[in-house]
């Protein structure tokens, strides 16, 4: 059960960080649905399914291969490859629904 419930927060780690990566770079190509995405997908964060999701946060390998399947996920839907190697946004960043990333 705990792989399960870690792979399916993974997965929504890696949709929001996909998406809040769309949100940034560029501006002009936001979308209403990517807004809905990072609301939900926040929300869903911020319920903190797992206990141990800030832990995963503090984890480089783990947050490194989800940033790298976020980044992968943004490349393939905007045909754009301009995305930081690392994560640069704070964990509590990432968990706020109210963060938008500037632009």
């Amino acid at each position: 059960m705990g792989e399960k419930l870690t792979a399916r927060t993974a997965g929504r780690v890696e949709v929001l960080l996909a998406h809040l990566l769309k949100w940034r770079y560029p501006p002009e190509r936001h979308g209403s649905g990517w807004r809905r995405t990072i609301a939900t997908q926040g929300f869903c964060l911020c319920l903190k399914e797992s206990p141990s999701l800030k832990a995963k946060f503090h984890d480089p390998e783990w947050m490194d291969l989800v940033w790298q399947k976020a980044v992968a996920g943004a490349v393939s839907q905007t045909d754009l490859d301009v995305f930081p190697e690392s994560c640069y946004w704070f964990t509590e960043q990432i968990m706020d629904p109210e963060f938008w990333p500037e632009t």
